[in-house]
């Protein structure tokens, strides 16, 4: 994300979506870009996702195996991001990435949206 900061350290939001070079406002529908004021913190954290599906594990495995007929255990297996599995290797490989915003929104969307 390019980075403009403010002297508060907060991102310029606007000058943001111009470049399109932010990762998440170029997900985001205009509505919801209207409703952030700024991205104050952008985080990578695949590694605690990784760590949450690695400890998950064993019991995924074990409801797939018990609600999922056997045809569909790989398609299940790979959907709840299950060890060895393809979307579990993207999260490792950093081919998917979860990032974590702190956002603050405009003075307007703090009234209207009490």
């Amino acid at each position: 994300m390019t980075n403009h900061y403010t002297k508060n350290k907060y991102i310029d939001v606007a000058k943001s979506i111009k470049e399109s070079n932010s990762k998440l406002l170029s997900k985001l529908l205009y509505f919801v870009i209207r409703l952030i004021s700024k991205i104050v913190k952008e985080r990578n954290i695949n590694q605690e996702v990784i760590t949450a599906l690695e400890l998950d594990d064993l019991r995924k495995r074990s409801l797939v195996k018990k609600l999922r007929p056997k045809f569909l255990h790989k398609i299940a297996l790979n959907f709840s991001g299950t060890i060895g599995s393809e979307t579990y290797n993207q999260f490792v490989s950093n081919k998917y990435i979860y990032f974590s915003y702190i956002l603050t929104k405009p003075a307007w969307a703090k009234k209207a949206f009490k």
